[in-house]
């Protein structure tokens, strides 16, 4: 911390910082629920095989 002590960086106005977060937050919204999405997808698919889509799929040609 001491190194940094002699750079002169000024911090970023509240207007840029405000900026930032509001972008921050909808990018963070969209990947919650891209991730929601995919488990619900993950569920979907398990939830198919297990209701027994697995035995209609072609077995592999060997």
């Amino acid at each position: 911390r001491k190194d940094f002590s002699r750079y002169k960086i000024p911090w970023p106005t509240d207007a840029v910082r405000r900026d930032f977060a509001r972008r921050a937050a909808a990018l963070h919204d969209l990947a919650y629920a891209s991730a929601r999405e995919r488990h619900v997808m993950e569920e979907l698919v398990v939830h198919e095989l297990e209701k027994g889509g697995l035995a209609r799929l072609p077995s592999p040609v060997g």
